[in-house]
This record gives C-alpha cells, sequence and structure tokens, in this order.
C-alpha cells in the first residue's frame, strides 16, 4: 500500500517541523531546505536499498541483445538486473519425472506424492543433463552507448536461449526512487518499513541547516540589552552525530542477493 508520509512534501515538512518543536518555537526553514534534506537522504537510499521489480520478458533462441528501455512502465528507472529467471514450457500433458512444471496438475493441484528429495532428484538430473548437453541458460546486463548519441547509456540485457522449448522468463532488476509522485518510482512508493529511517534523517540534515542559519546571528538581543544565545551549536553538533548514527544503520539494511533456484 502506498505510503503517504513522504509524497506530498508537505506531509513531511509538517513531521520534521513538529520533531523539530515547531510548537513551541518559529523553525527558521523552507521548503526547498526540506526538499534539500530529501533529496540527499534519497541518494543515500538508493545506494544502500534501491526499488526492486520483478517483470515478464520475452526471450527467443533468435534474439540475443534485449534493450531494457528505462523509459518504459515495463522497465522503469532500471539501474541493474538482480537476476533472470526461466523455465521450459510443459514437455507433455501428463506425469514426466524430470519435467519441473508436470507435477502441477489442473487447477494448480499438486498430483503427485514426491517427497523434497524426490524434487531435489530430478532438479539435479536436469541440471546435469543441460551441462552435459550444453543447453544451460546464460544471460548478462552492461550499459552501452547509444548508436545515436555516445553521451547516452543505454541497459541492454543479452541472453543466450538454447534451441529447446520456448521459456517462461522473469526479470528481477532495481530501481532508484525518486523525488516526486510517479506511479513506480515516486516517493509514495518506497517501503513503510523506511519511513521512520527517512523522517530521522531528513530531521537531522535540516538541523545542520537551522543550526547554520541561527550560527548568523550568534546571539538575539534581550530586554536588557544583552544578547541572549541560540542553539545553533547543539543544533549543528546533534544533527551531524544523527547523520552519521542513520547513514551506518541504512548501509547494514543492504538487501541480500535473491535465492535462486536452478
Amino acid at each position: 500500500m502506498p505510503n503517504t508520509l513522504l509524497w506530498p512534501l508537505k506531509n513531511l515538512s509538517e513531521e520534521v517541523a513538529i520533531a523539530l518543536g515547531v510548537s513551541g518555537v518559529e523553525v527558521e526553514l523552507t521548503e526547498q531546505d526540506i526538499e534539500r534534506a530529501l533529496r540527499t537522504a534519497l541518494r543515500l537510499y538508493n545506494r544502500a536499498r534501491p526499488g526492486r521489480r520483478k517483470t515478464a520478458i520475452t526471450l527467443t533462441t533468435a534474439q540475443k541483445k534485449y534493450l531494457l528501455d528505462p523509459t518504459t512502465d515495463e522497465f522503469k528507472g532500471i539501474q541493474g538486473v538482480v537476476s533472470v529467471e526461466t523455465v521450459r514450457s510443459r514437455i507433455t500433458d501428463g506425469i514426466d519425472p524430470f519435467d519441473p512444471l508436470s507435477v502441477i496438475g489442473p487447477g494448480g493441484i499438486h498430483t503427485g506424492i514426491d517427497t523434497f528429495a524426490d524434487y531435489d532428484q530430478k532438479l539435479h538430473y536436469i541440471e546435469a543433463a543441460r551441462r552435459v548437453a550444453s543447453s544451460e541458460f546464460e544471460w548478462t546486463f552492461q550499459w552501452e552507448p547509444d548508436p545515436t548519441d555516445t553521451n547516452i547509456l543505454k541497459p541492454y540485457l543479452y541472453a543466450d536461449v538454447p534451441a529447446t522449448l520456448p521459456l517462461f522468463s522473469s526479470l528481477l532488476y532495481t530501481f532508484h526512487y525518486t523525488p516526486n509522485g510517479a506511479e513506480i518510482t515516486g516517493l509514495q512508493n518506497i517501503p513503510d518499513g523506511d519511513m521512520d529511517w527517512f523522517v530521522n534523517y531528513v530531521t537531522a540534515f535540516a538541523k545542520t541547516i537551522l543550526g547554520r542559519i541561527r550560527g548568523k546571528f550568534k546571539g538575539i538581543p534581550g530586554p536588557d540589552g544583552s544578547d541572549l544565545a541560540v542553539d545553533y551549536d547543539d543544533l549543528t553538533t546533534e544533527g551531524r552525530e544523527d547523520l552519521k548514527e542513520l547513514t551506518e544503520e541504512i548501509k547494514k539494511r543492504r538487501r541480500p542477493l535473491t535465492p535462486e533456484i536452478e
């Protein structure tokens, strides 16, 4: 379910202002300051926890090179490919002990009595047979210059499909979230579990901005003519310490590679 904390931006601005004590004192921050803090948080977040999305892709024996156009909804904002999975279409209408799909009957009902050890033996047989017959599926991903403009790089998938039966194929790719409300890459698509980290990071960055703003004045005139100190130094120090802790936290939460069944 899309979150409503980071987008629209005014919702995040209100959260940060409340955390900085806007109910008791004036907070000298503009919307541009919050946007800057958000963009900084987003760059760090995208490096550590980029979005992942799976989509179907048609692969054939005749074609080796596929453009994964990042401007399309199918591969919106693609940054890289995590994995490409394939499985052959059904070999027969009955049960074949070496067909990974034959254990599923009509309507998705399990029709066999095999154990997990039996399935494992079948998969190992299939894998060994593919190696012997040089019919294993292979792929690689890379960015290449656009043929019409070498200053532009485009993402390509190279896939070597064995000349066997047609394949069902899917591709898992990473993308970067964008500081807007875009349908796939927008801020509302960031997982709810990361909302607190975002609010805390933007708040910490806002503290450093606020500290610099208040530090320009050093103090404010009091009723007796003396200067009253402001908390700019404490804000700056606290903000920097929070940013350091939050940076280490998000680095530890990098997503592991997904398991693959061969």
